[in-house]
């Protein structure tokens, strides 16, 4: 589910972004597509690493099963994920006022 958030996101910034990819054939644009996906894949797990490492913790096994368990995995992952999908929300527009993707300069800002 992740990897499709990221995914739109990819396709937004493409599809915003169109007239900057008219010299470039289908194979070449659909060739970074997928080397966008494995970064994706590689952001994803890195980010979900401490949520994995979490579910390690041996605790009762009803807990596991719980409403509250569940909640606060999703409201981690939230935390975790959340902030760098906004970011490559904002970098669909904000690269056309700038011309660069986001990066450390705008926090530097």
């Amino acid at each position: 589910m992740t990897l499709l958030f990221y995914s739109f996101a990819r396709l937004g910034f493409f599809l915003n972004n169109l007239k900057l990819f008219v010299a470039y054939g289908f194979d070449e644009i659909i060739f970074s597509f997928v080397h966008g996906l494995r970064f994706d894949l590689s952001a994803v797990l890195i980010l979900s690493l401490p949520l994995f490492l979490l579910s390690l913790i041996p605790i009762k096994y009803q807990l596991y099963r719980s409403k509250l368990y569940s909640n606060i995995f999703v409201c981690l992952w939230i935390f975790m994920q959340g902030p760098f999908f906004i970011a490559g929300l904002f970098d669909i527009e904000y690269f056309g006022f700038t011309g660069r993707r986001t990066d450390l300069t705008v926090i530097n800002m």
